[in-house]
């Protein structure tokens, strides 16, 4: 995980969203910029807690701080966001501009293409049937369960192969020399 943020999207600029010079910094609309921030932000928390839970679930962790029941918390939230259809209107929004007065947001070429990203990203979670949700939670309920299951079942970690002393399974020591030292 390191110190890298986890964001829904970025500009392909190699640089981050916050270092253009304030002197080259276009004039836009400061709202595109907060809802950008806001939801790079709201999305980073969402999915470090589920990246958190999944990586201690695999790794039987345990001690409390992970379980099952908290990694599908985590990651229903984050899908959750996700598929906010308020989320996609106004991602679409700022694309479009004010379908009132047809007046066009200005937005900067990166935050075009964060927006673009947010609109993809977006449409591939929505699920406007409650049924489909409710069928998304039971996949995931057994998903968990099969992961527990392995939990209980499976011993993480290395085992060493069984081997006469000093040599590897082909017979050879780790030097190449013969066991008997000839």
């Amino acid at each position: 995980l390191g110190n890298t943020p986890t964001l829904i999207c970025a500009p392909n600029t190699g640089r981050t969203m916050a270092s253009p010079s304030p002197s080259k910094k276009p004039k836009t609309d400061g709202n595109v910029q907060d809802f950008i921030n806001s939801t790079n932000s709201a999305y980073e928390e969402l999915h470090l807690a589920f990246e958190e839970q999944f990586w201690g679930t695999k790794m039987n962790l345990g001690g409390g701080s992970f379980s099952v029941e908290k990694l599908s918390a985590t990651k229903e939230a984050m899908e959750a966001m996700l598929r906010d259809p308020s989320q996609l209107a106004k991602a679409e929004a700022l694309l479009a501009g004010d379908p009132q007065t047809g007046q066009k947001i200005v937005v900067s070429p990166d935050q075009r293409q964060v927006l673009e990203c947010f609109v993809r990203t977006f449409k591939c979670y929505q699920m406007r049937d409650p049924e489909a949700v409710e069928l998304r939670n039971q996949a995931n309920a057994v998903e968990n369960a099969l992961n527990e299951q392995r939990n209980k079942t499976f011993k993480l970690g290395y085992r060493p192969p069984t081997t006469t002393e000093g040599a590897t399974p082909s017979g050879a020591t780790p030097s190449g020399a013969t066991p008997s030292g000839a």
